[in-house]
This record gives C-alpha cells, structure tokens and sequence, in this order.
C-alpha cells in the first residue's frame, strides 16, 4: 500500500500535540513530589562518586539483556542523573556492550536448536539481510523508532552476521535515540520545559514518520527475505 503525504502530515500533526500536551502537563501538574523523589534517588546514586556512572551502565547492560525496566525511562534518567552529553556517553557505552551479549545469547540458542531456528521464518528473513556485507537494512532496523531493539540482537545473534560488524551497527544505531533520550532527561532535571517542549517537538518531527513507516518497512524486508 502507498504511504502518502497524508499519513506523513497526520503523524507530523499527531507529534506536534503530543508535543503540546507534554509540555502542558509538565508546566502545569503537580509534578512537585516526583521532581523531589527524582531529586533525592539522584543525590543518591551521585554519592556513589566514580562508581556512580558505572552502576548506571550495569542497569543498562541489564536492560538490554533481560529488559527489567523500558530502555526509555532509564535513558531518561541517565539524562537526569549526569546530564546531556555524558548519559549519552555512559549509555551508548552500556548498550553496545549488552547489544552484543545480547547477540551471543542469540548465537548460543541457535546452536542449542539448530533446525529449529534456521527452518524458522524469522531466521530466514533477517539471515537474507546479512548474508555478504549488507549490513545497510539491520543498521536502519536499530535507528528506526518502534522496532524492538533488544530482541532484534537475538535474532541477529541467530544469523550469520559478523559479532563484530553487530557491535558497529547496534552501537551506532541506538545513538540517535539514546541522544534524544539523554537530552530530555537533563532538561527535566533542569527543569526546562520550554526547552523540553522545543526538544521533543524537532524530536518528534524527525522520528514520527520514521515510525509511521515501520510497518512498510518490514513488509519489505519480508517480500525480500522470502516466506518459510
């Protein structure tokens, strides 16, 4: 089915309210009791000194690997915990490394129950993707919104992609939203909303299609990988 421009206009508008609605709701709800219990867990972890930064990464290997809290609220707290650029350090850091454990959980599984795996559709569809050096359409799969990254790495631990063009491409993939993520966490700390409200709003117009074109996407990536 075509995606026109107006499915792409709908999201852009659908994003814009959000937008809105976010920094209504920040501005205006009593978010005074959250902010003071976000204030003192941070106090908290801060007082860690060096070792702070890297329990954050040890949460965020976790995340990857067993997803005990969404990769969203604890990007947004690394943000609040030390700030922009350097939530965005440690996280990309943590989920590279969980990325490619997460990729050998794969590999191990798929050694475990070889003809399970490899008759399966979905090893068939994303082994297709790998084989040679194209590795253009797993790298769009981590940057777009909506996928869900984690278990994409075990199913690429299944395939025979090189681990080390995975670390690359699930590293590199992930930063743009990790950047988002970082940022909107130290405005909120920051207590910025108007700078939040103006981050999310370009954010969000950025990855709304993105996201509104996932679907299509797969689509693709299933008409060229062939059915089981």
């Amino acid at each position: 089915m075509r995606f026109g421009r107006g499915r792409i206009a709908a999201g852009l508008v659908i994003a814009v309210a959000v937008a809105v609605v976010l920094f209504l709701a920040a501005r205006h709800l009593p978010f005074g009791e959250m902010l003071s219990r976000a204030e003192l867990l941070r106090e908290r972890i801060i007082a860690f000194g060096p070792a702070a930064p890297l329990a954050y990464i040890g949460v965020q290997i976790a995340q990857v690997i067993a997803a005990p809290i969404p990769g969203e609220v604890s990007g947004l707290v690394g943000g609040y915990l030390f700030g922009g650029w350097a939530a965005f350090f440690y996280s990309t850091v943590a989920l590279g490394i969980g990325s490619v454990i997460a990729f050998f959980g794969g590999r191990l599984i798929a050694g475990t129950f070889p003809e399970r795996i490899r008759s399966s559709g979905t090893y068939k569809k994303f082994n297709h993707l790998v084989s040679g050096n194209d590795f253009l359409l797993p790298l769009v799969l981590f940057v777009f919104p909506g996928f869900p990254k984690d278990s994409l790495s075990y199913v690429l631990g299944a395939s025979d992609m090189d681990w080390r063009l995975f670390a690359v491409i699930a590293t590199v993939g992930r930063m743009p939203g990790t950047l988002v993520l970082s940022f909107q966490g130290a405005q909120v700390y920051a207590q910025d909303w108007r700078g939040l409200f103006v981050f999310s709003l370009a954010a969000a117009v950025v990855f709304a299609p993105m996201f509104l074109l996932r679907h299509r996407l797969v689509a693709a990536l299933g008409r060229k990988g062939g059915r089981p």
